[in-house]
């Protein structure tokens, strides 16, 4: 089935219909012929090629703005770069790099060494690289970017990634890319992926609050919402289980490695059979959520005998999770 342009509203549009686009969004100009940016590119030159071949009768490409390095976001960039070579390229600075040396990410997700095969050859965590044109500054919240007559905003969305943006339109329409995602992922994946946890409570947050002045909201899974507010609760709830989960686990436990609580969490919420990418993700999300753990003093972790040991900070209260979501919102 051939994606489609549709219209949100005014001169912002998604492209829909194939699995292996989700949804990407399009900015354009309504001049004649009418000059365009997209909003994420594809994860392969197959979905490149099926978007291009959307947009190719109707708009003139003349960039790209990439929400943030991974490579259903990203990896149709080289197919657009080789085929218009003129074309701009927006990143973050701290997804910059990732999205041109990205080996990184394999490499990351492999602490650092040579990745395992199953990392390194899986175009899911390896797209093929491209080149940035254009950095645009981490906490950038608000800077107008002009492609042409093109004007959008970019919103912080940081969280899932390091460096995640969103944008936003004049007519009232913001993509939030994956900082919150649609139903259909949400039964599939009890564990969200986010690598920065109080982050992404205080995006959640802040889309909830943008949601007023942007009546219009996307997401890359999930396309276009309506009720925003009670897909974010749902979001909210799904990442505080976990949380919660992983805290309960480490009470009940005198020793728990790093391991075995990543075991215990799998078994919860993903209690079929995962491949091991899946489980090197899982425990990346693990670490986040240790991570916003220990520097709220939840947790402490501690070295002995070879193994990294999670236990409860003496002056915790296990009751309840901290109240980061008001005063860490991305600016």
């Amino acid at each position: 089935m051939p994606l489609q342009v549709k219209q949100i509203v005014g001169n912002s549009f998604i492209i829909v219909g194939g699995p292996k686009v989700p949804v990407v969004g399009l900015i354009t100009d309504g001049g004649n012929p009418k000059h365009a940016v997209l909003i994420d590119s594809g994860i392969d030159e197959v979905a490149a090629k099926a978007i291009d071949k959307a947009i190719l009768d109707g708009y003139a490409l003349q960039g790209i703005i990439n929400t943030h390095h991974h490579a259903d976001h990203c990896g149709g960039n080289n197919y657009f770069q080789t085929k218009y070579p003129n074309i701009k390229i927006f990143a973050t600075y701290s997804e910059q790099p990732l999205i041109e040396h990205t080996d990184l990410e394999p490499m990351y997700l492999s602490g650092g060494a040579k990745p395992f095969s199953f990392i390194g050859a899986n175009k899911f965590l390896h797209p093929k690289p491209s080149r940035v044109t254009d950095i645009i500054p981490d906490e950038s919240e608000g800077v107008v970017l002009s492609i042409g007559d093109i004007k959008c905003t970019v919103r912080d969305l940081r969280g899932h990634t390091k460096g995640m943006i969103g944008i936003s339109t004049n007519d009232g329409v913001l993509y939030c890319a994956d900082a919150f995602f649609g139903l259909q992922t949400l039964n599939e994946h009890k564990i969200l992926f986010h690598t920065d946890i109080a982050a992404s409570l205080a995006t959640l947050k802040k889309i909830e609050d943008l949601n007023v002045k942007y009546s219009h909201v996307v997401i890359y899974h999930g396309g276009f919402i309506e009720d925003v507010h009670g897909l974010i609760g749902v979001n909210r709830k799904q990442i505080l289980e976990v949380n919660d989960f992983i805290l309960e686990a480490i009470k009940n436990s005198v020793k728990l490695t790093i391991d075995d609580l990543l075991a215990t969490l799998i078994g919860k919420f993903e209690p079929g059979p995962l491949l091991p990418p899946q489980i090197i993700l899982n425990r990346t999300v693990l670490q986040a959520h240790l991570s916003f753990l220990e520097s709220s003093q939840r947790i402490l972790l501690t070295a002995e005998n070879g193994y990294v040991f999670c236990s409860i900070h003496p002056a915790a209260h296990v009751s309840s999770v901290p109240n980061v979501i008001s005063n860490t919102t991305p600016k």
